[in-house]
């Protein structure tokens, strides 16, 4: 507010002056670029990754049967099959029943089957795993399909499989557990590494024809090509480390074999004691000792007291 005086000596004039701020316009953002489209996966064609199970195909048929259809299917076989397309039909299944599926079994998208009841056609699509136990066989299972182009759903690229951990030192005791719970006549006991016993190996990753148990996170196998195509008797700790190392795994450990992890895996060691990488505890070194503190800096001695003044000599006597 200011004011004007009047030169003339009257009332002068008051007038407000008023500024305006004005900020500068800040620019638009431009618009979010939508993320770029992912690639397409690579197709892939069916396949039978491992094991004894048969694939046929004639023109745009084909199909995939358990090992020696339209026969009984062998013991202690497994097979793994990848890129099952899902337009698919399940002609025949007849596998061991048993409850909970656990001993013979078709496993599609994490659920077993198993006696006549098989998956319903369009179900197994993808990878598909079958696996046969010890004893009791059947006529086993037929699925087939029919593509114009012959090619089959694509699939995910696969991962590489992690190195296996360093195997513990071999000079304590290690446990043995039964190939299966409750099969074996002796009972699950530390061992020292010179006895010799059965060998199963379990890795953390997928190992094409391993099997991989439900409720268990690992893949297991007695006689795999990666274990030499063949069963391992009578060895001792430090063989069956070596074995299982050179197959890219790894001994099972304890609650893996007592959690039935490594059953039906072959050679017919639900019956024997397996070597598991389980070191006794009491053989464990001690940890090491604890540095002790520092004793604290001793503390100087006290300042001894001032000395005390000389006396003052007495006044002279007169005489």
């Amino acid at each position: 507010v200011n004011e004007l005086p009047n030169s003339a000596g009257g009332e002068g004039i008051t007038y407000v002056d008023r500024v305006a701020q004005f900020q500068p316009s800040q620019p638009a953002q431009p618009p979010a670029l939508p993320p770029p489209p992912l690639p397409p996966l690579a197709p892939c064609s069916v396949s039978v990754d491992s094991g004894p199970c048969s694939l046929t195909k004639n023109g745009t048929h084909s199909c995939v049967t358990s090992p020696g259809f339209p026969g009984d299917y062998p013991n202690d076989k497994g097979c793994t099959i990848t890129c099952l397309p899902a337009a698919n039909t399940v002609e025949a299944f007849d596998v061991e029943e048993e409850t909970s599926c656990q001993y013979d079994y078709l496993e599609v998208n994490g659920v077993k089957y198993c006696g006549t009841s098989g998956p319903p056609n369009g179900e197994p699509a993808g990878a598909v795993q079958w696996v046969s136990d010890f004893s009791v066989t059947a006529k086993g299972w037929k699925i087939c399909w029919e593509l114009e182009n012959g090619s089959s759903p694509s699939a995910p690229p696969s991962s590489m499989p992690s190195p296996p951990p360093p195997a513990p030192p071999a000079g304590s005791p290690r446990y043995v557990a039964c190939g299966r719970t409750g099969r074996c006549d002796e009972s699950d006991r530390w061992a020292a590494p010179s006895e010799k016993h059965e060998v199963r190996c379990c890795s953390d990753s997928r190992i094409d024809g391993w099997k991989k148990k439900d409720g268990c996170s690992v893949w297991s196998e007695s006689d795999d090509d990666e274990m030499g195509g063949k069963c391992h008797h009578n060895k001792n700790f430090a063989q069956a480390s070596t074995i299982c190392e050179d197959a890219g795994a790894r001994l099972c450990t304890r609650a893996e074999l007592q959690g039935n992890c490594a059953r039906g895996s072959g050679c017919g060691h639900d019956r024997d004691l397996i070597w598991s990488g389980t070191e006794s505890e009491a053989a464990a070194p001690p940890p090491p000792p604890s540095a002790s503190p520092s004793p604290p800096p001793a503390l100087p001695p006290p300042a001894l007291p001032p000395s005390p003044p000389p006396p003052t000599p007495p006044p002279p006597q007169p005489p």
